[in-house]
């Protein structure tokens, strides 16, 4: 398809970071005429809440090249760095945040809620030509040949014909089914893992300053809080790790069973494992944001099919513990648009070009360090004994200051497009 061809029809399912992402930057993908962009969200409204995500390396430069570096300060979390504590609450190692964007510590420059930074992207593209959001659709059949894709919908929006359909709905991606077929076992790497989280109601003498608090206790059990831009609340997070990468029964069942079921067994797990334990289970009744999931990374072997491609976590899904599932996926969406700009619009030529160029740096960022996650969550007496006198050191002798200053300061460089600046 030349850039003077008809209209590029696409479909984009995910209305969270890497769809919008990906919208505007097609937008100036120079394609004439411009492409008509539908972006679907399967929630009735844009969403308030979710989890701390941040942005980092190659995904910096673009949200820079965006001009939203200032909206995503305005919408960040305040978090300042992160604090190790005892059951009692008592520091056992403080890691403030680097402020340097090029050499960041685990509390990023830019932290700041999933949904705040979609509605930044939201906000970004919502109103360009040829774009349109719709919320309260989600895919449920699609039937391509070489000239097009057919989707079938759950809402009241007609079936349609696109030239091109991103799945960008995450790691548990419908879209992404409807695409390939029933996911694979094959296709994903549990960690032994789960993680739950929430808002909770915020505490001035428990929540300042504005820390990232982490508490650890034996059986693989974590719990977090993070501090949220509403000054009403907290984000509360529950984590359980099993030795050797085994399924928890209990949760695997929970998980299957929903929401209700799942609070229930968090309670019997954490409420009494100390620290802010009953705070968070008491909370967390309350909460209309629960969340639950499974920590596995998504590892397909091939992104696209025909002229469908799955972007962002429902491509490659690194896990919240790699803290680069969101950067990826900005940094996706602008090569994937980047790539379609270059071609002209062929969706066969950009998808393959997209795919051989990104897919080593998405390996290499699935890799996870050795020992990794059952470092930082200890399963037995001796390893949590040990993983906090490592803390206490490192805290203590300074040496993560020095650590820092080695540290690769250069991000990633992406390719230049010919992007327009309409």
């Amino acid at each position: 398809m030349s850039s003077e061809s008809k209209r590029l029809s696409v479909l984009v399912a995910g209305g969270g970071v890497a769809g919008p992402c990906f919208a505007y930057w097609l937008t100036r993908a120079g394609l004439k005429p411009k492409p008509a962009i539908t972006v679907i969200e399967r929630a009735p409204a844009p969403r308030t809440q979710g989890q701390a995500i941040d942005i980092r390396d190659a995904a910096v430069t673009v949200m820079r090249k965006m001009g939203l570096e200032e909206a995503v300060r305005a919408h960040g979390t305040t978090e300042t760095g992160i604090l190790f504590v005892n059951e009692k609450g008592k520091t056992i190692a403080k890691f403030d945040a680097s402020g340097d964007s090029e050499k960041q510590s685990m509390t990023s420059e830019y932290e700041i809620l999933r949904a705040d930074l979609a509605k930044v992207f939201i906000d970004a593209t919502k109103d360009r030509e040829g774009v349109q959001y719709i919320y309260g659709q989600r895919i449920v059949d699609i039937s391509q040949d070489e000239t097009g894709v057919d989707v079938t919908f759950t809402g009241d929006l007609a079936k349609q014909r696109y030239d091109l359909v991103v799945a960008a709905d995450g790691a548990m991606s419908k879209t992404r089914q409807a695409i390939f077929g029933p996911d694979q076992p094959s296709h994903f790497n549990p960690l032994g893992g789960y993680m739950a989280f929430f808002s909770i109601p915020y505490d001035a003498e428990l929540d300042e300053p504005p820390l990232w608090r982490w508490y650890n206790a034996t059986g693989g059990i974590s719990m977090m809080t993070r501090p949220h831009a509403n000054p009403a609340t907290s984000g509360a997070y529950l984590g359980l790790l099993t030795p050797e990468k085994k399924l928890h029964d209990q949760m695997e069942e929970a998980l299957a069973q929903g929401v209700e079921a799942q609070k229930q067994l968090c309670k019997r797990i954490f409420q009494d494992a100390g620290w802010q334990g009953r705070r968070l289970c008491e909370s967390m009744d309350a909460a209309s944001d629960f969340y639950m999931a499974s920590l596995t990374q998504v590892k397909m072997p091939k992104w696209s099919r025909g002229r469908c491609i799955c972007l962002g976590d429902a491509a490659h899904s690194p896990t919240p513990l790699t803290g680069v599932g969101t950067s990826m996926a900005i940094e996706g969406a602008y090569l994937l648009a980047g790539e379609l700009a270059t071609s002209g619009g062929d969706v066969s030529q950009a998808f393959e070009k997209y795919e051989v160029f990104y897919r080593p740096i998405v390996e290499k960022a699935q890799k996870l360090p050795p020992g990794l996650p059952r470092i930082i969550n200890p399963t037995t007496t001796l390893s949590l004994t040990l993983q906090r006198w490592v803390l206490s050191f490192v805290y203590n002798s300074g040496i993560h200051k020095l650590l820092r200053q080695f540290g690769d300061s250069k991000p990633r460089q992406l390719p230049e497009y010919n992007w327009t600046h309409e």
